[in-house]
């Protein structure tokens, strides 16, 4: 079970690391089009919907690295002692990829 969640906090990290690091670099080249307002306004709102979807993969990625942590000490009380405080529509809606509404008209 450790080695099962230790391959997905390590595809949940590359998956946050590439969005932070596409912020830090390459996202400018998106959002600033003097030639168009408008579009800047659209791209911007997506980038926002985009960016607190990552907000909670990075926070379900901290939670799962708390489990494993747990889960290797063994605790006396064993694994069903073990809480992550993560609700269930969230790993559903992010096992199941929902759109945010400003893609779905697209």
């Amino acid at each position: 079970m450790v080695g099962l969640l230790r391959n997905l906090i390590t595809k949940l990290t590359t998956t946050v690391d590439a969005w932070d690091r596409f912020q830090r670099k390459d996202i400018g080249y998106f959002l600033f089009d003097d030639d168009s307002p408008t579009s800047f306004a659209f791209l911007k709102g997506l980038v926002n919907d985009v960016d607190t979807g990552f907000s909670d993969l990075s926070d379900i990625l901290k939670s799962l690295e708390k489990l494993e942590s747990e889960l290797r000490q063994d605790s006396p009380q064993g694994v069903s002692s073990l809480h992550i405080n993560i609700p269930l529509s969230s790993y559903i809606q992010f096992l199941t990829f929902t759109a945010p509404r400003s893609l779905q008209s697209w």
